[in-house]
């Protein structure tokens, strides 16, 4: 159940604005890897702005892609739909974790991959990206699905940037003070299941299907 309805968001995800998409972040990246050919690009402050930047697209990307998804399914009754038919709310949220998390990490494919071409990026970077856009995925879900007000979906960008720099700070911070990536990892992750964890705690069964516009 979940896998197929996975499949059909994907298709209504990966038109030819992905496509796009994907080269837009590339020329993005190119023009970063450009700027910044002449600087230390491979010491611990480069390696972590340049994986927190492909962080910042994703997140971008996952509300761009969100708003053809979830949010259309909140304000048409999709949702409701699915609900009214027995398929339980644990598997609706699933399923556009997993849609738009595997279609923006697809669109960005091409992005990774020449960024770790390009430089040396540690392992535990590698889980920093793995980590924070699964966990970025996933707040971005119960928010949407926390919303009653669907025009507020339009300023979530903006909202989550700014949400995700405030992150980056404090987790820079710890790394400045310990010189330890994985703390740095470990705070950013802290925080984001913190607020997960109280954004699922708040959104009810009736949270999911009250929507206006």
């Amino acid at each position: 159940m979940v896998i197929d309805l996975t499949k059909e968001d994907l298709k209504r995800i990966l038109d030819k604005n992905a496509i796009f998409m994907s080269i837009l972040a590339v020329i993005f990246n190119y023009t970063a890897i450009f700027f910044g050919a002449g600087s230390e690009t491979n010491n611990g402050f480069g390696s972590i702005f340049r994986v927190e930047g492909i962080v910042i697209i994703f997140l971008i990307y996952a509300l761009e892609f969100a708003k053809v998804t979830l949010t259309m399914d909140k304000i048409t009754k999709k949702i409701e739909f699915l609900l009214a038919n027995g398929v339980k709310a644990g598997l609706i949220i699933a399923k556009y974790i997993l849609s738009l998390y595997f279609a923006t990490f697809i669109v960005l494919i091409p992005t990774i991959i020449i960024t770790f071409i390009n430089f040396r990026i540690e392992f535990i970077l590698i889980l920093n990206l793995v980590f924070s856009s699964i966990l970025f995925t996933i707040l971005i879900v119960y928010l949407i699905l926390f919303t009653r007000n669907m025009n507020r979906v339009n300023g979530l960008q903006i909202a989550m940037i700014i949400f995700s720099i405030i992150i980056n700070l404090i987790a820079i911070e710890v790394y400045m003070l310990t010189n330890m990536v994985e703390l740095y990892l470990a705070v950013k992750i802290c925080i984001l299941m913190i607020c997960i964890g109280y954004l699922s705690f708040k959104t009810s069964g009736e949270r999911i299907v009250v929507s206006y516009y």
